[in-house]
């Protein structure tokens, strides 16, 4: 149940400047959208500049997803 909320709380936003898949929470998501930037802070820390839509989704994030990978996360 915890991951279904927890996908539901973030978007994997693929850094144009890494080629990584990076988790944004949704909220910071929708701040990057209406500043028109198309900058996000990843849970990881890092400032991603999102690649195009277009873009297939890159390699996961080693700093977070290792986090929701962990038995019992």
């Amino acid at each position: 149940m915890d991951r279904v909320l927890l996908a539901a709380a973030f978007v994997q936003v693929t850094s144009a400047g890494d080629d990584m898949a990076h988790l944004v929470a949704f909220r910071l998501y929708e701040e990057g959208l209406m500043s028109g930037e198309g900058r996000y802070t990843a849970m990881c820390g890092k400032a991603v500049l999102a690649a195009a839509m277009a873009t297939a989704p890159g390699r996961r994030c080693p700093l977070y997803w290792a986090f929701l990978d962990e038995p019992g996360s």
